[in-house]
């Protein structure tokens, strides 16, 4: 029955996704030259490449093997570039969570990659502003900056809020609000112990992944602007962030989408192949 209702969430969202998709669109990818197109299809395999190493290496101690992890990572990133305001994650983190039988993993997995993201974002806004840049969406900055500083407090600082919290409800209050906070301290306990043990001894990896996808990311934008014949800034790059959180589908968010589509979809039939291939090695 689980399984049944995973599968039945998943068809569900994935169409609801495709709804998003204008097939019109991928007459755009006949702007470039072929040369350009190939460099493109190669950034974009860098780029998910790097992603999923992050995605994998986070998860490393559920011990899930790389065809499952390669598929789930497919089909989440196909929602999440399809669907506005990034609410896609959501169902990345019901469906690690699926995989891992624990959903408060799926919830750390996500946050610790928007985490590492908020932090190469807000680098390139500083970047963009140093380079006499001007940035319009400041609501997106500043939901990121409260994200980050909620972040990095609830991971340094709660475990000691919790022991002095879970002293006070267990001696000097009683009833049942004292038995409901109790329950709520212990499920945020669990929680912050998940993300600890999720990224403990990997910062620096996790880091180094994210800023090499993101650094792959602006060559895509300047292989676009320079195929395009548009100039090249820190602007646009700026331009596109903003764009790919809020779903805004400008030119170079649409050359995103629609090389990965293409890229996710040749990638899942090799993780089919490698499947089959490997079912056919175990059975001989």
């Amino acid at each position: 029955m689980r399984r049944l209702i995973y599968n039945l969430i998943n068809i569900a969202v994935i169409a609801a996704s495709l709804i998003f998709i204008n097939l019109d669109a991928f007459t755009i990818l006949n702007n470039f030259q072929a040369g350009i197109l190939i460099s493109l299809f190669i950034i974009i395999f860098l780029i998910h490449g790097i992603k999923f190493l992050r995605l994998y290496f986070i998860i490393l101690e559920e011990k899930m093997i790389i065809p499952d992890a390669l598929r789930l990572y497919i089909k989440t990133t196909f929602v999440n570039i399809l669907l506005p305001f990034k609410i896609g994650e959501l169902f990345k983190m019901y469906c690690i969570g699926y995989k891992t039988r624990n959903y408060r993993k799926g919830v750390s997995v996500v946050l610790i990659e928007k985490f590492f993201d908020a932090i190469m974002v807000l680098s390139s806004v500083a970047l963009c502003l140093l380079l006499g840049g001007t940035i319009t969406w400041n609501v997106l900055i500043a939901i990121l900056i409260i994200f980050m500083i909620i972040f990095i407090l609830f991971y340094y600082f709660f475990g000691q809020t919790y022991e002095y919290m879970n002293r006070f409800f267990m001696s000097k209050s009683s009833g049942k609000k004292s038995l409901n906070s109790l329950r709520a301290l212990d499920w945020m306990n669990n929680f912050h112990k998940s993300l600890q043990k999720m990224l403990h001894g990997r910062q620096l990896v996790v880091f180094l992944l994210t800023f090499l996808s993101w650094a792959m990311e602006f060559v895509f934008v300047s292989l676009v602007q320079n195929g395009l014949k548009i100039n090249i800034d820190f602007n646009s790059f700026v331009s596109y962030i903003s764009s790919a959180f809020v779903g805004d589908q400008n030119t170079i968010i649409q050359y995103y989408i629609y090389t990965c589509i293409l890229m996710l979809v040749s990638a899942l039939i090799l993780s089919y192949v490698w499947k089959l291939l490997s079912m056919r090695r175990r059975n001989k």
